[in-house]
């Protein structure tokens, strides 16, 4: 009771003041991979050659980068050149199938006609890609 009685007692005090409160918020947005450069001059400012070492671990992240990118590109044009050669070799196996000697070659002739068309979307593959590595090289 006595509590309460204090609690009143305190609000009927405030009551007739006003009181106003202001507070102020900066964000600065940076963009890349360096700060800004009056960021970097302060970072100069407190710990001597820091804006060196950024700018240093800047240079290195984007020769990373690019090497990476690179990697990419040659490990995706070895693969498209494997699966070309792997489509020639299937094309080159199914056009000799008709050649090889084998008693039922007369009931195997679908087989062999299929193996041709199979060859010939392969040949086509091959031109398709050869073209779509060609762009890639460059």
């Amino acid at each position: 009771m006595a509590v309460q009685q204090q609690q009143a007692a305190n609000a009927g005090a405030v009551v007739g003041q006003t009181v106003a409160y202001s507070q102020t918020h900066f964000t600065e947005i940076s963009t890349g991979p360096l700060p800004p450069p009056s960021m970097l001059a302060e970072y100069d400012r407190i710990i001597p050659g820091a804006a060196e070492r950024i700018l240093n671990l800047a240079e290195q992240q984007t020769k990373h980068r690019i090497e990476l990118e690179k990697s990419a590109i040659r490990s995706e044009i070895s693969r498209s050149w494997t699966g070309l050669w792997m489509g020639l070799i299937v094309s080159l196996a199914a056009c000799s199938l008709p050649l090889w000697p084998h008693p039922l070659r007369e009931q195997l002739l679908p087989l062999h006609l299929s193996s041709l068309l199979q060859a010939s979307l392969c040949m086509e593959h091959l031109l398709v890609g050869r073209s779509a590595i060609a762009r890639l090289s460059r």
